[in-house]
């Protein structure tokens, strides 16, 4: 599959998930190749959070709008971005460089995940506060 296939591959986004668990080498390479991409200052926003565990996978489900193919999914990848690290370098700012370079890092894993055969859904509606406590 050559670049230009992989990316429109990434629109066809997973409907439901065939119950099959992701190998946590998969899940570190996805992560990793994640972190590939620039990111403004080379500040590196992101965070991951794996989230397995059905119970939590249960709660993310609920604070994602009650959307169940959260808690289908084999695994859940949080992505966070660390705004304080970015308003330290940028003041205000910072918000916008954080969004979009964690953004990038979610398009990256993405990739990553479409290479090894692996579907994705980028949940983007979600009740922020309530993922920050059901994840701490």
């Amino acid at each position: 599959m050559d670049v230009f296939e992989a990316i429109s591959d990434l629109r066809k986004t997973a409907k439901e998930f065939d119950g099959r668990p992701v190998d946590d080498k998969a899940i570190g390479l996805m992560l990793y190749m994640a972190t590939n991409i620039s990111s403004a200052a080379n500040v590196q926003p992101w965070e991951f959070i794996v989230v397995k565990d059905d119970d939590q996978k249960k709660k993310l489900a609920v604070a994602a709008l009650r959307q169940k193919i959260v808690y289908d999914a084999p695994v859940n990848i949080v992505v966070c971005a660390n705004m304080e690290r970015e308003h330290l370098r940028f003041g205000k700012r910072g918000t916008l460089y954080g969004v979009q370079d964690t953004a990038a890092a979610v398009s990256l894993m993405m990739l990553a995940a479409n290479a090894l055969d692996l579907s994705t859904l980028w949940i983007r509606a979600f009740d922020e506060d309530s993922v920050k406590t059901i994840l701490g």
